[in-house]
Protein backbone atom coordinates (compact mmCIF):
# COMPACT_ATOMS: atom_id res chain seq x y z
CA UNK A 1 0.00 0.00 0.00
CA UNK A 2 0.91 3.43 -0.47
CA UNK A 3 0.28 5.65 2.28
CA UNK A 4 -1.05 9.12 2.85
CA UNK A 5 -1.01 10.30 6.60
CA UNK A 6 -2.65 13.70 8.07
CA UNK A 7 -2.28 14.19 11.52
CA UNK A 8 -3.99 16.80 13.48
CA UNK A 9 -7.61 17.97 15.06
CA UNK A 10 -10.34 17.16 12.86
CA UNK A 11 -12.20 20.10 11.86
CA UNK A 12 -13.36 21.94 9.24
CA UNK A 13 -10.57 24.30 9.12
CA UNK A 14 -8.45 21.72 8.45
CA UNK A 15 -9.67 21.35 4.83
CA UNK A 16 -9.46 17.43 5.06
CA UNK A 17 -12.13 17.21 2.75
CA UNK A 18 -9.72 18.45 0.11
CA UNK A 19 -7.30 15.81 1.18
CA UNK A 20 -10.30 12.92 0.58
CA UNK A 21 -10.78 14.25 -2.79
CA UNK A 22 -7.52 14.41 -3.92
CA UNK A 23 -6.97 10.61 -2.76
CA UNK A 24 -10.22 9.63 -4.39
CA UNK A 25 -8.49 11.65 -7.69
CA UNK A 26 -4.77 9.73 -7.34
CA UNK A 27 -7.02 5.88 -6.08
CA UNK A 28 -7.80 5.30 -10.70
CA UNK A 29 -4.19 5.57 -11.06
CA UNK A 30 -2.61 4.30 -7.90
CA UNK A 31 -5.67 1.68 -6.45
CA UNK A 32 -3.21 0.53 -3.38
CA UNK A 33 -3.23 4.70 -1.95
CA UNK A 34 -4.52 4.77 1.27
CA UNK A 35 -5.29 7.67 3.47
CA UNK A 36 -4.63 7.70 7.70
CA UNK A 37 -5.73 10.20 9.26
CA UNK A 38 -5.04 10.58 13.36
CA UNK A 39 -6.90 12.95 15.03
CA UNK A 40 -10.22 13.63 17.04
CA UNK A 41 -12.72 16.64 16.69
CA UNK A 42 -15.79 18.20 16.36
CA UNK A 43 -16.05 17.67 12.71
CA UNK A 44 -14.60 13.93 12.61
CA UNK A 45 -18.78 12.54 12.60
CA UNK A 46 -18.95 15.13 9.27
CA UNK A 47 -15.46 14.03 7.34
CA UNK A 48 -16.37 10.21 8.32
CA UNK A 49 -19.96 10.80 6.37
CA UNK A 50 -17.77 12.49 3.48
CA UNK A 51 -15.58 9.26 3.02
CA UNK A 52 -18.82 7.14 3.13
CA UNK A 53 -20.83 9.13 0.82
CA UNK A 54 -17.49 9.01 -1.62
CA UNK A 55 -17.51 5.08 -1.18
CA UNK A 56 -14.08 5.58 0.04
CA UNK A 57 -14.42 4.15 3.45
CA UNK A 58 -11.83 0.98 2.18
CA UNK A 59 -9.78 3.25 1.07
CA UNK A 60 -9.35 5.73 4.39
CA UNK A 61 -8.64 4.95 8.30
CA UNK A 62 -9.49 7.02 11.52
CA UNK A 63 -7.03 6.00 13.92
CA UNK A 64 -8.98 8.58 16.46
CA UNK A 65 -6.70 10.52 18.98
CA UNK A 66 -3.13 9.05 18.86
CA UNK A 67 -0.89 9.80 21.57
CA UNK A 68 1.84 12.21 20.96
CA UNK A 69 4.58 8.87 22.02
CA UNK A 70 2.85 6.87 19.00
CA UNK A 71 2.61 9.50 16.66
CA UNK A 72 6.12 8.93 14.96
CA UNK A 73 5.43 5.69 14.10
CA UNK A 74 2.76 6.84 11.51
CA UNK A 75 4.71 9.65 10.66
CA UNK A 76 7.60 6.82 9.99
CA UNK A 77 5.21 4.30 7.96
CA UNK A 78 3.98 6.92 6.33
CA UNK A 79 4.91 7.42 2.39
CA UNK A 80 3.67 10.94 2.20
CA UNK A 81 2.69 13.68 4.96
CA UNK A 82 -0.56 15.40 3.35
CA UNK A 83 -1.70 18.64 4.78
CA UNK A 84 -4.32 21.08 3.22
CA UNK A 85 -5.25 23.44 5.93
CA UNK A 86 -4.92 27.36 5.63
CA UNK A 87 -5.23 28.64 8.59
CA UNK A 88 -2.10 27.34 10.17
CA UNK A 89 -0.76 29.24 12.55
CA UNK A 90 2.35 27.34 13.07
CA UNK A 91 2.03 24.25 11.03
CA UNK A 92 4.25 22.27 13.36
CA UNK A 93 2.98 18.97 12.01
CA UNK A 94 5.10 19.55 8.85
CA UNK A 95 7.97 19.95 10.40
CA UNK A 96 7.16 16.81 12.51
CA UNK A 97 7.09 14.59 9.49
CA UNK A 98 10.32 15.94 8.42
CA UNK A 99 11.79 15.21 11.40
CA UNK A 100 10.74 11.54 10.54
CA UNK A 101 12.25 11.58 7.26
CA UNK A 102 8.41 11.70 5.41
CA UNK A 103 8.04 13.99 2.78
CA UNK A 104 4.90 16.85 2.91
CA UNK A 105 2.77 17.97 0.72
CA UNK A 106 0.69 20.87 2.37
CA UNK A 107 -1.20 23.61 0.68
CA UNK A 108 1.35 26.84 1.39
CA UNK A 109 -0.35 29.27 3.56
CA UNK A 110 0.50 31.21 6.73
CA UNK A 111 2.32 28.84 9.08
CA UNK A 112 3.03 25.74 6.72
CA UNK A 113 4.63 28.15 4.07
CA UNK A 114 6.67 29.34 7.04
CA UNK A 115 8.21 26.06 8.20
CA UNK A 116 8.35 24.57 4.73
CA UNK A 117 10.11 27.57 3.08
CA UNK A 118 9.06 26.48 -0.09
CA UNK A 119 9.60 23.00 -1.31
CA UNK A 120 12.07 22.06 1.23
CA UNK A 121 11.15 17.96 1.85
CA UNK A 122 8.19 18.17 0.00
CA UNK A 123 6.05 20.39 -1.93
CA UNK A 124 4.68 23.36 -1.24
CA UNK A 125 1.66 23.77 -3.31
CA UNK A 126 -1.19 26.55 -4.13
CA UNK A 127 -4.83 25.85 -3.19
CA UNK A 128 -5.25 23.93 -6.27
CA UNK A 129 -6.60 20.13 -6.00
CA UNK A 130 -4.52 18.93 -9.66
CA UNK A 131 -1.71 20.07 -8.55
CA UNK A 132 -1.51 18.95 -4.74
CA UNK A 133 -2.63 15.34 -6.42
CA UNK A 134 -0.04 15.23 -8.94
CA UNK A 135 2.66 16.03 -6.01
CA UNK A 136 1.40 13.59 -3.82
CA UNK A 137 1.38 10.83 -7.09
CA UNK A 138 5.36 12.03 -7.94
CA UNK A 139 6.06 11.30 -4.58
CA UNK A 140 4.41 7.99 -4.54
CA UNK A 141 5.61 7.15 -8.01
CA UNK A 142 8.93 8.45 -8.34
CA UNK A 143 11.60 6.48 -6.10
CA UNK A 144 14.64 8.53 -6.72
CA UNK A 145 12.72 11.62 -5.66
CA UNK A 146 10.83 10.75 -2.89
CA UNK A 147 14.81 9.56 -1.31
CA UNK A 148 15.70 13.20 -2.83
CA UNK A 149 12.78 14.25 -0.47
CA UNK A 150 13.36 12.53 2.22
CA UNK A 151 17.07 13.65 2.69
CA UNK A 152 15.80 17.21 1.90
CA UNK A 153 13.17 17.00 4.60
CA UNK A 154 16.05 15.76 7.43
CA UNK A 155 18.02 18.55 6.76
CA UNK A 156 15.83 21.57 6.47
CA UNK A 157 14.42 20.24 10.05
CA UNK A 158 17.46 20.77 11.48
CA UNK A 159 17.01 24.47 10.81
CA UNK A 160 14.24 24.21 13.43
CA UNK A 161 15.19 22.32 16.54
CA UNK A 162 15.25 23.61 19.59
CA UNK A 163 18.60 24.12 19.80
CA UNK A 164 18.85 25.89 16.70
CA UNK A 165 15.66 27.84 17.75
CA UNK A 166 17.27 29.19 21.34
CA UNK A 167 20.35 30.44 19.86
CA UNK A 168 18.60 32.51 17.21
CA UNK A 169 16.31 33.65 20.24
CA UNK A 170 19.62 34.55 22.12
CA UNK A 171 20.99 36.31 19.25
CA UNK A 172 17.59 38.53 19.16
CA UNK A 173 18.66 39.18 22.57
CA UNK A 174 21.89 39.86 21.87
CA UNK A 175 20.92 42.58 19.29
CA UNK A 176 18.47 44.22 21.30
CA UNK A 177 20.84 44.61 24.07
CA UNK A 178 23.24 45.97 22.10
CA UNK A 179 21.10 48.50 20.25
CA UNK A 180 19.76 49.52 23.56
CA UNK A 181 23.13 50.11 25.00
CA UNK A 182 24.50 52.26 21.77
CA UNK A 183 21.28 54.81 22.42
CA UNK A 184 22.54 55.42 25.98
Amino acid sequence: KKLLFFAGRIGMEKNIEFLIESLALLLPSMPDARLIIAGDGPAKADIMKYVADKGLNDKVTFTGFVARGSLKEYYYAADVFVFASKVESQGLVALEAMACGTPVVAIGKMGTREVMGGDNGGFMVDDDIDMFTQKVALLLKDKKLHKIKTAEALHHVEKWTIETMALKLLNIYKSLKARKNQGK
